[in-house]
């Protein structure tokens, strides 16, 4: 049984690391920070289902766990906030499996197991009612503070608009000056001609 388990972790370590040769792909699906996150975690539970395998005592310790779910939680932001490319579909299947069965045997993170279910559902887009709801609280956040954000353009239109504002009372000033100028200029003649017809 150890046997068949070892070999399904081999051949999903050897997808894994044929992805990871796409480097240009990666660097355009995952930040620079991403990417060193997904190597670092690789490398991390290499090592420990390595001892695992060999039936050596392995307990990740915080900051692996930390790491882990940091890693994760690069995954589910991408699912939920970009558009799903085929190197992110094809690396999510294969390293979040890994992932996944290292939680299982080692880590023991509740939302590392269901964050990794969660992209693997917005993926394949078969998300439930109660999936939806806790992909809008993770992305309640970022709406806030997108509505406390106000770009320098709505300043900018606003001072526009202020000129734009000044510039037209300046012209109804003047329209206002010209027009009683020729209600004088008009009444001025009216009053040269009656004072002819009289003569």
């Amino acid at each position: 049984m150890m046997n068949q388990a070892y070999k399904s972790y081999k051949d999903i370590l050897a997808k894994i690391n044929e992805i990871l040769e796409y480097e240009d792909d990666m660097k355009k699906s995952f930040s620079e920070e991403g990417n060193k996150k997904i190597g670092q975690t690789l490398n991390l539970i290499i090592g420990q289902l390595e001892k695992v395998y060999k039936n050596e005592s392995v307990e990740p310790t915080n900051e692996d766990k930390s790491l882990v779910k940091e890693t994760v939680d690069v995954f589910i932001n991408i699912a939920i906030n970009e558009s799903i490319t085929p190197i992110f579909r094809d690396l999510s299947e294969t390293y979040l499996l890994l992932v996944f069965n290292w939680n299982q045997t080692l880590g023991k993170v509740p939302s590392i197991g269901k964050n990794i279910k969660l992209v693997d559902m917005i993926i394949k887009g078969q998300l439930t009612m109660l999936d939806t709801i806790y992909v809008l609280r993770q992305f309640l956040p970022k709406i806030k503070e997108m509505g406390r954000y106000e770009p320098p353009a709505f300043d900018l239109s606003r001072a526009y608009l202020d000129i734009l504002k000044e510039g037209n009372q300046d012209q109804k000033l003047k329209y206002k000056k010209l027009k009683s100028k020729k209600s004088k200029s008009q009444k001025n003649k009216s009053k040269k001609s009656i004072q002819k017809t009289k003569k």
